[in-house]
């Protein structure tokens, strides 16, 4: 993985490939780095956590979904999950 200037990733966070967070009620956040896939890269370990926060405008039950990608073999990486706001 590097960045447009053909440098290699120095984060586990710089290893993503654009992130997305879309929240159940219509509402998203999302991030794009600018890296790309070396041909022949090494694969690199990574453990991270990301802190976001949203206010819901009404109780509810909503469907919350994750989506990030990294180079091959990962691909794209979708995490769903049912959040109920009371």
């Amino acid at each position: 993985m590097s960045d447009s200037a053909g440098q290699p990733a120095t984060t586990a966070t710089d290893n993503l490939l654009g992130l997305q967070m879309d929240w159940g009620d219509e509402s998203s956040d999302r991030a794009n780095p600018q890296y790309f896939c070396m041909p022949g890269a090494p694969l690199v370990t990574m453990d991270t956590e990301f802190e976001m926060d949203h206010e819901y405008p009404r109780p509810g039950t909503y469907t919350v979904t994750f989506q990030t990608g990294a180079c091959d073999p990962v691909g794209r990486v979708t995490k769903t999950l049912a959040l109920t706001v009371g």
